[in-house]
Order: structure tokens, then C-alpha cells, then sequence
């Protein structure tokens, strides 16, 4: 398998020696790593940057760090499995997974990229007091995860795939929410081109009907409620959503109409305005439509609808 090593590309010629030594002792288990001298702040950094390059690396926490007489840093990983109990479950992980997308192989990226993204929406979010939510083991191995197991678990299948993804950490408003708090998702590349991607939000959007407000956005979209904290050099300039991509962004009353008169019970359409014109366009259609009982939620964040028909003239 190849891994992307997405954040990798970003460090310094000196930073890419103590990620290397960093990768390779601890993916051996080794007690003490020597890495060249830098400061607290890049070793923490680099450390990060590893673990989020390889999700694989599910047993390890964190670390302790020395200096010794040499001008070197020993670096200490606090492991959390003996080194038996990480062969058991990398190689239950893997088998798990290779499962999973058996019959994704010969799918283009955009396909590969969508089975991913519809498999973890199966996951069921919560249990973030426990570490195996927060890693590959949760979503692969228990069926539960939080957005740090989610992305890594996402990140892991697209290395399998051949599809170069990054976990992004940052802050988000949840679709329901307005508080920024601690997030994790994924920037994929998919035909040369960047995206956001966050599974976990359209995870929890996605009740009775899959939701994919958050496939694919652009910088500018993405920004309306995430922001990432740790450097991310990729840029994804293209607003080519799921969305628009599908024919479901609406900007006239016609549009809506339209959708509207297919015949489908959920509706989940988009707007390029305001959510009060949204609103305001929404029931006055079903108003001409002559619906006697309809439902209306929305993601003001992106601005994404879902209307429910429960019952016609």
C-alpha cells in the first residue's frame, strides 16, 4: 500500500530526518528515538504529522522528551498496546478493511471516493470517551467512532485505494450548532483537483436519508463553518460539490418546482441566497403545488435543504 504522506511534503529537510526517525522507531516499538536537536514546538508538530500520515499508528499517545549530551533529543513514545496486541489488531484492521472495499477496486476515484463516504456513513458516532473512537480500530473493528476516527479511518481506506487524502484537524460549527469545537475531516484529491471532505457531519445530517452536504466543497465553502489549525498546503479552489455536481443546487422557483414534482417523499436541495429567501421560495412552491403537509429542515451553514412531502393534494 501507499501511503500519502501529505503532511510529509510540508516540513524541512531536518524536519523530514526526525519524522523518518520518528515513523520508523515507532512503527518498531523502539522505547527511545533519537532525533536531531529542534525546538518543543516542532517535535510536537512533527510527531502529529506522522501520526496523521499513517492512521495506522493507532498505539501511540503521545511521547516524553530528553536532551542529551550530544545535542540530540530522545524522544520517548507512550505506547498504548504491547507490541503483540498492535500485530493482532493492525492485522484485523486490515483484513476488516480489505472486506469493506472488496468491490471498490475497479472504480474510478470519484466512485471510489463516494463508496467510501457512503460505507462510514454505517458508523455510529459517540463513544469519544473511549481511545478506539479516536482511530482506525473504532469505525473498522467496533462500528463507533468520532470525527478523529472517522477522517483516519477514511484516510487509511483511500491509501488503499491509491487516492491521496489528508486528515485536516481544526475547529467546526456543527450543522445544528453555532459554537466552534474541536473537528477532524479530510482533504482528498480526486482528478488532480483538492476538496474537503467531512464524512462525520454528513454522518450526523444523514437520519433517513444520506446526506452529502459536506462532499467535495471548496476552501470558500468549507470556510462558512470549518476552520483548519494545523497547516494545510493543499488549496481546493473548485466548487464542484455533490451537489452541483448532481443537479441539486437551486437558484429559481422553476428549478424547485421541478424537483419537487418527481414524485420523491425527501427532497435535499441547495441554495446559492439567503436561508430566509430559501424559506420564503420553498412555501410558496409547495403553496402552488398545493401540499397539504410538509417538513423543512436546514443546514444554514451551507445551506443545504431537506424537504419531506408527507402528504399531497
Amino acid at each position: 500500500m501507499q501511503v500519502f504522506q501529505g503532511y510529509r511534503k510540508t516540513l524541512s529537510p531536518l524536519q523530514i530526518q526526525i519524522y523518518d526517525s520518528l515513523k520508523s522507531g515507532i512503527s518498531r516499538h523502539l522505547k527511545e528515538i533519537i532525533v536531531p536537536q529542534c525546538s518543543d514546538e516542532a517535535l510536537k508538530d512533527i510527531f502529529e504529522s506522522v501520526l496523521l500520515d499513517y492512521p495506522e499508528i493507532f498505539y501511540t499517545k503521545g511521547y516524553r522528551a530528553l536532551k542529551n549530551q550530544n545535542s540530540q533529543i530522545i524522544v520517548m513514545p507512550s505506547y498504548t498496546h504491547s507490541s503483540r496486541e498492535i500485530k493482532m489488531i493492525s492485522e484485523d484492521c486490515r483484513k476488516q478493511a480489505e472486506h469493506l472495499i472488496k468491490d471498490a477496486y475497479t472504480l474510478n476515484d470519484y466512485a471510489k471516493e463516494l463508496f467510501i463516504h457512503d460505507l462510514l456513513l454505517g458508523i455510529t458516532y459517540g463513544d469519544g470517551h473511549k481511545p478506539e473512537a479516536h482511530s482506525i480500530i473504532g469505525p473498522l473493528l467496533r462500528g463507533v467512532g468520532v470525527c478523529e476516527g472517522i477522517s483516519k479511518t477514511a484516510k487509511f481506506l483511500f491509501d488503499m485505494l491509491n487516492i491521496n487524502s489528508m486528515v485536516v484537524f481544526g475547529v467546526a460549527k456543527t450543522p445544528k450548532g453555532r459554537k466552534d469545537e474541536a473537528h477532524a475531516w479530510n482533504c482528498i484529491n480526486i482528478d488532480e483537483i483538492w476538496y474537503h471532505l467531512d464524512i462525520t457531519f454528513d454522518n450526523s445530517l444523514s437520519t433517513n436519508i444520506k446526506r452529502y452536504d459536506y462532499f467535495n466543497l471548496s476552501d470558500y465553502e468549507i470556510e462558512a463553518d470549518h476552520k483548519a489549525t494545523k497547516h494545510l498546503w493543499a488549496r481546493c479552489a473548485v466548487q464542484q460539490s455533490y451537489y452541483y455536481k448532481n443537479d441539486a443546487v437551486v437558484g429559481t422557483k422553476q428549478q424547485l418546482m421541478k424537483m419537487l414534482t418527481k414524485g420523491d417523499k425527501d427532497i435535499i436541495v441547495k441554495f446559492p441566497f439567503s436561508k430566509e429567501t430559501a424559506y420564503q421560495m420553498i412555501r410558496e412552491t409547495l403553496s402552488e403545488l398545493k401540499v397539504k403537509e410538509a417538513g423543512i429542515s436546514c443546514n444554514p451553514h451551507q445551506m443545504v435543504f431537506h424537504i419531506m412531502i408527507r402528504e399531497n393534494n
